[in-house]
């Protein structure tokens, strides 16, 4: 009669000798890792919030992204309404309306010198920027709107210019029109959801005429300065210490230079592809078109060791099934046996080293932290293996294997427009190996032997 533990003794045996049980314990054992992928991701996330809030701290006080819109000139008008009252009286009203004018011409001429801002651990790239915005308008015309010129309020004429934080205003700007200086003054409206408004008045514009102006604005940012095409021809020339811009927007400079000192960037831009008329009345223009047109460069740090970590887990899959694969073909090709809980082992330790590598990133950067935590893993993993499958070859296999994964992924982390391609063929190159290496193994004989004992 069988007695309990001679079940369990067969029931060990079929588990150590099957081979097409084992392969599937050693699936679910990657489906169990990744259990503790699931939480390495969170903390991930969970760091990279905890810089962003660093982050925001530090730009909410010195200035955080600056777009430059303008400047504008806006010119009220009155329209007379005559309307039929109750008892037949006749009552005129008067409506007042907002004429937008852009300049014909606008040119600025910008130096952001950056340094880096620091939260606890956390990097903050901030600027300092000093922009001269000189242009001309031509002389505004309101005939085709049919607005009589006697209800024209020239004398309430304003020049807008637009700031996302004026807070960060390092002085007083002042506009200089047609020679005379006028101080801005805050609070003004009409530009949707372009940032601050400031506005200076012109009392003495007047019908017919053109005006040439010219500011000057020092102010601070962080992540990213831009400007509107608002000319009809807009020229734009943008200099730096920061040796990492990302240049951003719908244009990108006609001519830069980019080197360890700096960059230097110029855009000249003409208002056929901007998206938006030389002048408007009112609210004719809404934000989305403001927006899209603007363009940039980015003040961002060269590698985010949050944003590699994360990609880098993406492909936690391949690092689990390829050294498991190895080994287990080990077992199949060299009759030895390897226990569930040494396959868990190792997989801890290949989980480990994402969380190694964002640990160290935070201290050292990404690349050095990408090597010590991808060279420690893998001496860890090839001692273990050594006496997992008992010869020293056999580990320097399972070395070698995982130190070529971690070279494969470092290249693949740095080639994010090739990423893809590298994936592709490095999953091809992988099926390819482990068929070549298995193209003997027969099968059927394995499990007619795994059966019989």
């Amino acid at each position: 009669m069988a007695t309990p533990e001679s079940d369990l003794g067969k029931a060990s045996t079929i588990l150590q000798n099957s081979e097409l049980i084992r392969v599937l314990i050693v699936a679910f054992l990657v489906l169990v890792l990744q259990i503790p992928i699931l939480l390495i991701h969170k903390q991930i996330l969970a760091r990279q919030a905890t810089r962003d809030e660093a982050v925001h701290e530090i730009t909410s006080r010195w200035g955080g992204e600056q777009r430059i819109f303008g400047p504008v000139v806006r010119v009220p008008w009155r329209e007379r309404r005559v309307e039929m009252g109750a008892g037949g009286r006749i009552r005129e009203t008067w409506v007042q309306h907002q004429a937008t004018f852009l300049p014909e011409t606008l040119h600025i001429a910008a130096d952001a010198q950056a340094e880096t801002r620091y939260r606890g651990i956390f990097e903050v790239p901030v600027y300092h920027a000093e922009a001269r915005v000189s242009g001309a308008f031509r002389p505004m015309d309101f005939a085709d709107w049919d607005v009589p010129p006697d209800q024209i309020l020239w004398e309430r004429a304003e020049v807008l210019l637009a700031v996302s934080d004026t807070r960060s205003l390092r002085d007083h700007p002042v506009l200089v029109w047609d020679g005379a200086s006028i101080p801005f003054e805050p609070g003004g409206q009409g530009l949707p959801d372009c940032g601050d408004v400031l506005t200076a008045p012109i009392p003495d514009l007047r019908a017919g005429e053109p005006g040439t102006f010219e500011i000057d604005l020092r102010l601070g940012g962080a992540t990213r300065l831009s400007f509107a095409p608002v000319g009809d021809t807009t020229a734009v020339e943008l200099s730096s210490n920061w040796p990492d811009p990302s240049f951003q927007g719908r244009w990108l400079p006609s001519e830069r230079s980019v080197g360890p000192q700096g960059f230097e960037a110029s855009w000249q831009i003409s208002h056929l592809g901007r998206g938006y008329p030389s002048r408007w009345q009112d609210g004719a223009i809404d934000a989305l078109p403001l927006r899209q047109a603007e363009f940039g460069a980015g003040f961002l740090a060269p590698v985010d060791p949050y944003r590699m970590a994360e990609r880098s887990v993406k492909y936690e899959l391949l690092f689990l099934a390829l050294p498991f694969l190895a080994i287990w073909l080990f077992e199949v090709l060299g009759g030895l046996r390897v226990h569930p809980i040494q396959y868990l082992f190792l997989g801890a330790a290949l989980c480990l080293f994402y969380l190694l590598q964002l640990s160290l990133a935070e201290h050292l950067g990404f690349a050095l932290a990408y090597t010590l935590a991808g060279g420690s893993v893998a001496v860890m993993a090839t001692l273990y293996s050594k006496v997992m499958l008992g010869a020293g070859s056999r580990a320097a296999i399972i070395g070698g294997l995982l130190v070529s994964l971690y070279v494969y992924l470092f290249v693949l982390l740095q080639e994010q427009d090739y990423a893809l391609l590298l994936g592709s063929v490095g999953l091809f190159i992988a099926l390819g190996v482990s068929m070549w290496v298995t193209r003997r193994i027969d099968w059927y004989a394995l499990e007619g032997r795994s059966a019989r004992s």
